[in-house]
């Protein structure tokens, strides 16, 4: 049932964080264990004026266009809706030496960005990543693999 309140909504993203509830609820009905991911893309990226479903995973996303957070740092995006999703852990989407702004050059420091990001993205419960990037193996592939292991070591070794 559409709720009047969500259909008046000034958010956009209350309606496609409505319809992703309502998935949730079923698919939980179903499969306790599954899990239901929503990106925070775009007019999306604002979080909802109601409590998300238990089994909802936010993956946040780098591109903001929501009423409230279009403006906000990426630091102050991912504490919102870190507040909005505790405890349930997040996914989150980035963009890694992306082909037009690198021209397939392996400018990208995975290195230190890794090591930056892991315990960043661990304060607020990122469970998962999934990195735009560059098709080509040579520019990342590499970096990409070792980065798969740095990011979810606490210690920071690779295991490889």
């Amino acid at each position: 049932d559409w709720s009047s309140d969500v259909c008046s909504s000034d958010l956009e993203s209350d309606q496609a964080y409505f319809i992703a509830n309502a998935c949730a609820r079923k698919v939980r009905a179903e499969f306790p264990e599954v899990s239901v991911v929503i990106g925070t893309y775009s007019t999306r990226s604002d979080p909802p004026s109601f409590p998300l479903e238990p089994n909802l995973m936010v993956h946040h996303c780098s591109w903001r266009g929501g009423k409230k957070t279009a403006r906000l740092s990426e630091g102050e995006h991912i504490a919102v809706w870190g507040a909005k999703c505790n405890p349930r852990p997040m996914a989150k989407y980035d963009y890694w030496s992306i082909v037009d702004w690198t021209h397939e050059q392996p400018e990208f420091d995975w290195f230190q960005w890794t090591k930056k990001l892991r315990d960043y993205y661990h304060s607020y419960n990122i469970k998962a990543f999934f990195a735009e990037s560059t098709p080509g193996g040579g520019a990342m592939g590499i970096g990409q693999y070792l980065a798969s292991h740095l990011m979810w070591d606490k210690i920071g070794r690779a295991h490889v």
